[in-house]
Formats: structure tokens, sequence, C-alpha cells
């Protein structure tokens, strides 16, 4: 990466300086991590008798 970016700044010709900048990028954006700061886990178990419940759209479990 920083070869080319280091070719990137030293050439002149500008279509050579795009194509060089435009590799570099699809070269971050390719490589880049995905974090997930929050994963929630939802879960819910049900029995025969139960009639008339649903989950919540936000997730919460309400047993009132």
């Amino acid at each position: 990466m920083d070869a080319l970016i280091e070719r990137a700044e030293a050439t002149l010709d500008e279509s050579l300086r795009r194509r060089i900048y435009r590799l570099a990028y699809r070269m971050i954006r390719d490589d880049a991590l995905w974090v997930f700061l929050y994963s929630p886990v939802r879960f819910w178990g049900v029995g025969p008798r139960l009639r008339g419940w649903r989950p919540g759209n936000d997730g919460v479990i309400r047993f009132t």
C-alpha cells in the first residue's frame, strides 16, 4: 500500500495517478474488516399452553 501511494505521489501523469489511487482504494475497500460492536441475542421459548403472546418489535420480552 505504501509503495502504491508513493508511486501515485511521484507520478506527473494525472491519468496514471488516478488509476493508482483507484487501485489503492479498491485494496482498502476489499480488505476492510467488519467489526460489529453490538450483536443482540434474541431467543424465545414457547410451550403448547401459551396463547396470544408475540415478541415485541424491539426484542424485549415483556412478561406483564
